[in-house]
């Protein structure tokens, strides 16, 4: 019998090998970000469509997820992690049948503890899984095994309480005859979700700028680690500098510089 993680990972890897159209199911959105105060609720509405020519069976239950320092999802059991929202969450109902062409809505309601019984402060999310039932479909003479599954991340920041710090660590840049390559760790040091985006610039040792790159957009959670690596052209022996700087919407910027020589 598969335990849940396990059946976690077929989902996606199904999400992976299969359409969506064959499968079917939609849902309308996946990540609402709320902003309440203590003993506050409020419901968010997930719409599910059944674009298959089938009836379809949908589960649902809730989980907690984080990110690991790439910045890929890990799944855990709900209530598992220290800003774990799932306690504070509740569903409508655990499953649904759709019949084809149907569209549902399904209510989830966020009850924040009053302020009596919890010290809160910053941001606490959790996810809520609809996942469809097993179908097996023809590939010639094979048949695959599919399981669709969406998941639905809900964060909710304590009003008021908002911390948004980060800074940029170690800083490391290594090459080859062909790349040069920086490597950046940034820690989200604050008690909010983050989105950064950023700058790498190479420089020489007077100063000249040889090379500049952006740093893509990601997402952290508070109290998360995330390195960011940089690939460049290969430089010449001599002396240099690498600057990163990060913007993650606080009052000011991340950044780190150090110096470098190519032999």
């Amino acid at each position: 019998m598969l335990t849940r993680n396990r059946t976690w990972s077929l989902c996606f890897l199904a999400l992976l090998l299969l359409p969506v159209a064959v499968l079917g199911l939609q849902i309308s959105q996946l990540e609402y970000e709320l902003v309440l105060g203590p003993g506050d609720s409020e419901s968010v509405t997930l719409s599910i469509s059944n674009n298959s020519e089938r009836d379809q069976s949908i589960t649902l239950y809730l989980g907690d997820w984080d990110r690991d320092s790439r910045g890929a999802n890990r799944f855990f059991e709900p209530g598992t992690l220290e800003r774990s929202l799932s306690n504070w969450l509740s569903l409508d109902t655990a499953s649904v049948v759709l019949g084809a062409g149907e569209t549902c809505e399904i209510p989830v309601t966020i009850h924040v503890p009053p302020r009596e019984e919890a010290t809160l402060s910053g941001t606490y999310w959790a996810i809520v899984f609809l996942q469809g039932e097993a179908r097996v479909e023809e590939r010639g003479r094979t048949g695959i095994t599919s399981i669709q599954q969406f998941g639905v991340k809900i964060y909710a920041t304590i009003k008021g309480t908002e911390r948004n710090i980060g800074s940029v660590g170690s800083m490391v840049v290594a090459g080859t005859e062909d790349e040069l390559l920086l490597s950046a760790a940034y820690a989200n040091a604050g008690n909010v979700k983050q989105e950064v985006t950023g700058e790498a610039t190479i420089l020489d040792d007077q100063g000249q700028v040889l090379a500049l790159e952006a740093i893509p957009w990601f997402p952290i959670l508070p109290g998360s680690n995330r390195v960011v690596h940089v690939a460049l052209d290969p430089l010449e022996s001599g002396a240099y500098l690498a600057r990163v700087i990060l913007d993650f919407g606080g009052e000011g910027l991340a950044r780190e510089v150090v110096t470098f020589r190519v032999d």
